[in-house]
């Protein structure tokens, strides 16, 4: 379960190195983390730690990010949940814009993401406190 009065983030990417920097990263910023590396591990996860914000993996094995979007959308207990969608590749309009219609907060290239940024629009989204970092990423 979370821990009361701090916000979970739930990433959900099978790229090991990736994952440890925003694991290090968002936990040093006050953040609890919550790691899985595959698909089928997302909804277990949300059950068992109740996260506030999941951040997801678009092409995350054995499926699809937005597979997996529309399964949380298509529950009751998770289909407000905020999600930010992850991606390597440069989205297309239409990979937006159906993620935008399935209620994604954003859909982020991960090359193009500033840590320290994203954990700001976390704040602001989910009102949580952020510590300050000095250190980029």
């Amino acid at each position: 379960m979370a821990q009361a009065g701090k916000t979970t983030i739930l990433l959900a990417d099978d790229d090991p190195m990736l994952a440890d920097i925003y694991q290090r990263k968002f936990t040093r910023l006050g953040f609890t983390m919550v790691v899985v590396a595959d698909g089928s591990e997302v909804q277990a996860a949300i059950h068992e730690h109740s996260p506030n914000l999941v951040l997801l993996d678009r092409k995350l094995p054995p499926g699809d990010g937005l597979d997996i979007l529309r399964s949380l959308r298509g529950q009751p207990e998770t289909k407000d949940l905020a999600v930010i969608l992850l991606t390597n590749l440069d989205p297309t309009t239409e990979e937006r814009a159906e993620a935008r219609a399935l209620g994604a907060i954003d859909y982020l290239i991960k090359e193009h993401v500033d840590l320290n940024t994203l954990a700001l629009k976390i704040k602001t989204l989910l009102g949580s406190p952020v510590k300050q970092s000095s250190t980029r990423n």
